[in-house]
Formats: C-alpha cells, sequence, structure tokens
C-alpha cells in the first residue's frame, strides 16, 4: 500500500520549489506515497520555528486537518465547537430532509437485486485510509513538538521557553478544533484489547500527538475539558481508562502465555509514558482553576486475586458504617462496594493436575494441554478478550456479572450472573461454567 506509484494526474513535485510548495504537492498527490509522506515528515521536522509557521500560512496544517479528517471519516459535526445549537438543528434538518428525498419507494432498491459488494476490496480500502491516517499523524505531531517524540527526559517541559513562534493562537484554533480531538475520543473509547493490539501502529500515532499537542500549554484545554455534555476528558479519563487496561494484559496473564509478545509490550509501555505525559500537563493547567472548574479524575481500580479478596471483606465491612444518605444514589454504593470483586481469579486446580471446584467440563479440562506451542495463540487471544472485560461487565442493583477466572489456566472460567428486575429470574444468581475449546476463536466457549 505504501509503495503505490503515484498517478499521472499526481506529478512529483518540482524540485527548484519552496518546501511548502513540496509539502502541499505530497499532499494532493491520490493516492499518497510512504516515501513521500517520510520527506514530507523530515522536512517538516528539521523546519525551525520560524519556518514551520510558513509552513502554516501557507495552508499546510490546514490541509492536514482537513486529510485527518478525511482519513478518520470524521463529520465537521463532530468538531470541537462546530457551531451553535441552531445551526445544529439546521444541519439535522437538511440531512433529514435528505435523506427523506432519497429514501424513496418500497424497499429504497435501484438496479440489479445482486450484491455488488467487495470485500477484499473495501478492507484493503480501509486499511490504506488508516495507514494514510498514521502517516498524517506523525507528520502532525513533528509540525506541533518533533518526530517520533521520547519523553523520557524532562526536555519536553521546556519546550515552550525556547518561545516557539509555529504554535500561536491561530495555529492552536486550527489543531485544537480539527478532527484529532474527535479520533482520540472514538479510538480511546474502545476498550477491546485484543482490536487495540491489531491496530497498535494507529494508536500509537495518535496518542503521540495528544502527547505532543499536551507540550503546548494553550493546547491542554482540548485534552481536557470534555468536548459535549455526553463526552469525558481525554487526559483525566479516556487515556487513564485505556493505559490501564492495556497494563492488565501481561500483568494478569503473563504466566499463561509463554513468551511474552514484546512488541506489544513495548507498545504498552509506550501507552503509559504517554498517559504519564498527559495526565502531568493536565494538572499542570488546573493547578491555578477553582476546584469547580477542574475535571474529575478517573478512578481506575486494580484488579483482585483471591488473596486480596479476603483482605477486602475488611472494607466490606466498613460500608456498614456508611449512612446511604452519604451517598448520591444506592447504585453508586452498590458499585463501590462490588467493583473489586466483579473480575477476580481462584485457584481452581490443585496440586495433583485435578480441579478442586465443580466444573462442567472436566473432561476437556484434563484432556488438553494448555501450554502447547500449538495453543499458543489461542491462550492469547483469550486473555486479551479477559483484560477487556472489566470495562465492560455490567454492576447495578438490577443486573451485575461477575467472572471468576482459574489462576494457572484462562481457559477456565466461572461466571455469577444476578437475575434482571422485571424479569422471571428477579433476585435470583446463576451461576455458569465456561470453557474455550482448542479451536477458539473459530468455535464459541461451551457453557453449562
Amino acid at each position: 500500500m505504501g509503495t503505490t506509484v503515484s498517478s499521472t494526474s499526481s506529478p512529483e513535485p518540482d524540485d527548484t520549489a519552496t518546501n511548502a510548495e513540496r509539502l502541499l504537492a505530497f499532499l494532493d498527490q491520490k493516492p499518497l506515497r510512504l516515501t513521500n509522506m517520510l520527506k514530507l515528515t523530515r522536512i517538516i521536522n528539521d523546519s525551525t520555528s520560524e519556518e514551520k509557521l510558513q509552513l502554516f500560512r501557507a495552508g499546510v496544517v490546514r490541509r492536514l486537518c482537513e486529510m485527518i479528517a478525511d482519513c478518520g471519516s470524521v463529520d465537521r459535526g463532530q468538531r470541537v465547537d462546530s457551531g451553535t445549537d441552531v445551526e445544529k438543528r439546521r444541519r439535522t434538518q437538511r440531512r433529514n430532509s435528505s435523506i427523506f428525498m432519497a429514501h424513496k419507494g418500497v424497499g429504497y432498491g435501484r438496479g440489479s437485486t445482486r450484491s455488488r459488494w467487495d470485500i477484499e476490496r473495501t478492507v484493503e480500502e480501509r486499511l490504506a485510509r488508516e495507514e494514510h491516517l498514521i502517516w498524517l499523524l506523525n507528520a502532525m505531531t513533528a509540525y506541533i513538538y518533533c518526530a517520533s517524540p521520547d519523553f523520557t527526559d524532562d526536555d519536553y517541559l521546556r519546550f515552550m521557553e525556547r518561545n516557539p513562534v509555529h504554535v500561536g493562537p491561530p495555529v492552536v484554533k486550527e489543531i485544537g478544533e480539527s478532527a484529532i480531538i474527535a479520533l482520540l475520543e472514538y479510538h480511546l473509547n474502545n476498550d477491546s484489547v485484543f482490536d487495540v493490539s491489531e491496530h497498535m501502529e494507529l494508536y500509537q500515532a495518535l496518542l503521540e500527538t495528544a502527547a505532543a499537542m499536551s507540550v503546548v500549554p494553550a493546547l491542554v484545554p482540548y485534552l481536557v475539558r470534555p468536548q459535549h455534555n455526553d463526552s469525558k476528558s481525554i487526559a483525566k479519563d479516556l487515556v487513564l481508562r485505556f493505559s490501564s487496561t492495556m497494563s492488565s494484559y501481561p500483568n494478569a496473564f503473563k504466566g499463561q502465555m509463554g513468551s511474552p509478545d514484546f512488541r506489544l509490550i513495548d507498545f504498552i509501555a509506550r501507552i503509559e509514558r504517554y498517559s504519564e505525559v498527559l495526565i502531568s500537563a493536565a494538572r499542570r493547567y488546573e493547578r491555578d482553576l477553582p476546584a469547580e472548574q477542574r475535571v474529575r479524575t478517573a478512578v481506575v481500580r486494580p484488579r483482585t486475586t483471591h488473596s486480596e479478596v479476603s483482605l477486602s471483606r475488611r472494607s466490606l465491612g466498613d460500608l456498614n458504617d456508611m449512612r446511604i444518605e452519604e451517598c448520591a444514589d444506592i447504585a453508586l454504593l452498590y458499585g463501590r462496594a462490588l467493583k473489586h470483586l466483579q473480575m477476580q481469579t481462584y485457584r481452581f486446580i490443585g496440586d495433583y493436575g485435578k480441579l478442586v471446584v465443580p466444573f462442567s467440563f472436566k473432561k476437556e479440562v484434563r484432556n488438553m494441554n494448555p501450554f502447547s506451542p500449538s495453543l499458543k495463540e489461542r491462550t492469547r487471544r483469550i486473555a486479551k478478550e479477559l483484560a477487556s472485560m472489566p470495562n465492560t461487565l455490567p454492576l447495578n442493583a438490577s443486573n451485575s456479572i461477575f467472572v471468576c477466572v482459574d489462576e494457572g489456566r484462562c481457559d477456565i472460567v466461572k461466571v455469577l450472573i444476578s437475575g434482571p428486575d422485571d424479569t422471571p429470574y428477579q433476585n435470583g444468581l446463576f451461576e455458569f461454567d465456561v470453557f474455550f475449546p482448542t479451536s477458539y476463536p473459530f468455535s464459541p466457549p461451551k457453557c453449562a
């Protein structure tokens, strides 16, 4: 994809052109070319602050923002401060009226009834758009701060002391109101470790850009303040939860996966570093703000093991001293009391390899060696799915799900479900045994 030869309608830029003209010519090529995008990022990175300002005035940054929105499939209505409520209603009315005009007749059908959807082409186009988005984000990071920022030392804290003229108010407005914030919010809400591991380059590029933005104090408010009433803070909520979810994967199941996935471990280490940079920037920004104007930091609870559960019973006793009136509602009290028990581990298999608890799939457990090299990828897939669960399981007084995994094997699971209100199962507790067969994920888990 990255080595696609440009068409005749996208000629190579003239060597006598200015840097801005060359960069715009690179961005106008259809499709984008890897070699030219690497040149573009290098030229931006090697430019002085004054030269970067000239690139902004020539429209390079605006073009990058437009292409990021296009490759990220972000509608202008999803971007920051995209207009007043009246304008938003007008856009919605126009959109609804156009949809009504387009959808005429029974079934809204046109032409042949034979499907013309080419799934292979769709997947290729999606991968190409993702690759282009990574290149564009890398170029934006190079403009704001530098290409491939490290953040292992404190040099980035002295960035503003150099008086960088290329991140003045017009630039801050252009970048802050671009699609980058919407993309961060959308992708950081993804709590699937497996899905993230399949798109690590994209997530790394996004978080590199966010960390680079946090170096500029004027851009930090865009990362701290929720953009809409139903949004969450990127720096103080989404990044923390995302980092915690990713970190739980190797820590919880590291003894079951054989050789570690060094690429994923390196990615997680980078995510943790970017998370620290972002939360530090948020704290510096809110230092002088009144307490009522500060954004609440997300509380991420570590997963408990069986040895910790016995200790936690003491904390459950402390809740007896807590008056119900002190809690906003009963649901909040319920969550506080039981959140640490929702995902835990327990020793299901004894010293001689026999199950010490009742389990419906004893025969399958006994006949399978989970540490076989041929099952390594299966074990990693199960571990990724389980690492994603703490953020997705329901926990409320009406309906909750609790999961307990064997300490030595992540393919042996027990699940406890409380019956939902207004159903025949209300006030009931239902225990299920779950076992992942050798053919997983091509075959569903067994449940009894």
